[in-house]
């Protein structure tokens, strides 16, 4: 038995805990390469990612929130971010 307080996690498709998503797997919801998704976090159009042992993970709502972005930029008149994507 787990010492310590029970704690429910939403799991992902990927069986990430808590919407999590590898930076590759970001890469291919955009549909860009990974370099492309470190230039985004580096220009802060996505956030920080946290860090799970040494691997890098986003939360699946920053980057649907970041999507949700630029589908309004894109119905406000066609703008489009600097990333061009």
């Amino acid at each position: 038995m787990r010492a310590g307080p029970e704690r429910s996690c939403n799991m992902s498709d990927n069986h990430e805990p808590d919407g999590l998503l590898k930076i590759t797997e970001v890469g291919k919801l955009l549909a860009s390469s990974t370099r492309h998704v470190w230039r985004l976090i580096a220009k802060g159009e996505l956030p920080q990612p946290v860090h799970v042992g040494r691997s890098a993970r986003l939360f699946r709502a920053d980057v649907e929130a970041y999507l949700k972005t630029l589908r309004r930029l894109r119905d406000e008149g066609g703008a489009t971010n600097q990333s061009g994507v």
